[in-house]
């Protein structure tokens, strides 16, 4: 009996070259290939929707979807889809979209390795009608004081798509301008009287859209 060994490595059990004829050759099995070790290493995409939120608006406006925040451990390139919640999708780490109607839509991002790997996050588009009309503002503080004294005041809107701005007039030709608040902020700002007397106090707000006083 002969043992072979070939250049790879497999053996094989022979019997007299004269007579016999070569037994079956014996491959240890490998368990990992190279191919299967290289995904086993490869760690998915991390997505993240938020690098652009709020995402709000009114029906028609453009809303501008933004992925910038999301990254792959692996430093492989990515490629980012979005379902915008209303049966459109777009490709792009920033995408822009217009709703028709208003709502609150569900918005999926998922973004893709070279390799193949996903990852996803979803976020939220917050839709309002373009007619939306601004309430009235909310202002509390004293009734009644005395001259030269400066009393707080505070003011809100709680509806609004974007930033609000108030004008308040204090009834002694005497205006205040008041920009850029967030919605459902209350901004506090004071004033004191110089002559005696009854004031009515008006307060003027508004965003990019309606105005509204109270």
């Amino acid at each position: 009996m002969v043992r072979a060994i070939d250049t790879a490595g497999n053996q094989g059990e022979f019997s007299d070259p004269a007579v016999g004829t070569p037994s079956k050759t014996h491959t240890a099995p490998s368990h990992y290939t190279a191919a299967q070790t290289n995904e086993q290493n490869n760690a998915a995409p991390l997505a993240n929707a938020s690098a652009g939120e709020p995402y709000t608006g009114i029906v028609n406006q453009t809303i501008i979807f933004n992925a910038s925040y999301s990254s792959d451990p692996d430093q492989d390139a990515i490629s980012y889809q979005w379902d915008c919640g209303d049966g459109t999708t777009l490709t792009g780490e920033i995408v822009t979209h217009a709703y028709t109607a208003p709502g609150e839509y569900n918005v999926t991002l998922l973004v893709t390795d070279s390799r193949g790997k996903t990852g996803s996050d979803t976020t939220i588009a917050s839709i309002l009608e373009a007619s939306s009309p601004l309430s009235e503002p909310e202002m509390i503080g004293p009734s009644e004081g005395f001259i030269n004294i400066a009393y707080n005041f505070s003011v809100i809107v709680n509806e609004s798509v974007s930033t609000i701005s108030y004008i308040i007039n204090w009834g002694d030709n005497h205006i205040m301008e008041s920009g850029n608040h967030i919605k459902g902020s209350w901004v506090h700002i004071n004033h004191a009287w110089t002559i005696p007397g009854t004031y009515n106090i008006t307060v003027t707000a508004s965003d990019d859209h309606t105005t509204a006083t109270t």
